[in-house]
């Protein structure tokens, strides 16, 4: 399997203009839920080329300075090949995101405040494979166990958006990115 990432040139912002980002100042993770008025008709375009989908599941996370090795995830209800298209849209550009394998079967199932199921884990319960800095957009993998650490004075925000209905495995979708 190739890498949990792909970096994308969309060559287009995710959000539309007109949208304005929450005022939100906290020293927790945040997480918004975006309505598909929000997104940018051009990206809608591209996201219905590439995955034979509807955007949904469309989230916008708020990742407060100097956040490490919190809210390791992954997410839906086990692992699985689950992917997102993510683009940093506000504040930092040198989130971190990392990938695990679980080396624990002390994982704990929750809800987000948006109601997204996930388990979640602690650092010790994990083994790093990969990071990268994500500058703009990105495929990423979702299914396995991963986070943001943000090492800057500056919050992160980063719009992320699951297909209506998966069509494609997260490989096949990064083959297609690639062709």
């Amino acid at each position: 399997m190739d890498k949990p990432y792909l970096e994308l040139n969309l060559g287009v912002n995710i959000l539309n203009n007109s949208y304005v980002m929450p005022e939100f100042d906290q020293d927790r993770v945040k997480i918004y839920r975006l309505e598909y008025s929000n997104l940018n008709p051009e990206f809608v375009s591209i996201f219905q080329k590439y995955t034979r989908s509807n955007p949904t599941n469309i989230q916008l996370f708020y990742t407060p300075p100097n956040t490490m090795n919190k809210n390791i995830h992954l997410d839906g209800s086990g692992v699985s090949d689950m992917w997102a298209i993510n683009q940093v849209v506000s504040g930092t550009k040198n989130g971190i995101m990392r990938w695990f394998n679980s080396i624990s079967d002390n994982v704990k199932y929750n809800q987000t405040g948006i109601t997204t199921k996930y388990y979640s884990y602690d650092i010790s319960e994990v083994s790093e494979i990969d990071r990268h800095t994500i500058k703009d957009s990105a495929i990423v993998r979702i299914g396995i166990p991963h986070n943001i650490d943000n090492p800057d004075n500056e919050p992160r925000w980063c719009i992320s958006i699951r297909p209506e209905r998966y069509h494609f495995t997260y490989q096949e979708l990064y083959n297609k990115f690639t062709a």
